[in-house]
């Protein structure tokens, strides 16, 4: 539970690893399950996160 009593779904470490074109490549580590995956794209690094904040397709997004 967080501090104010909802149960976090989605604690998120993001690693930039090169900006181009106006958009960025890099790597996101999902806290709460051990999970890392690489995001060519910011909108697709947007698109992982907000599936499982949402709770929809977080297993087709992680996997």
């Amino acid at each position: 539970m967080d501090k104010v009593g909802k149960k976090s779904r989605g604690t998120f470490v993001v690693e930039i690893l090169d900006c181009q074109n106006g958009t960025m490549q890099g790597t996101v580590f999902w806290a709460n399950r051990q999970q890392k995956r690489s995001f060519r794209s910011a909108l697709e690094l947007l698109e992982m996160m907000g599936a499982v904040v949402r709770n929809d397709e977080e297993i087709r997004s992680f996997k």
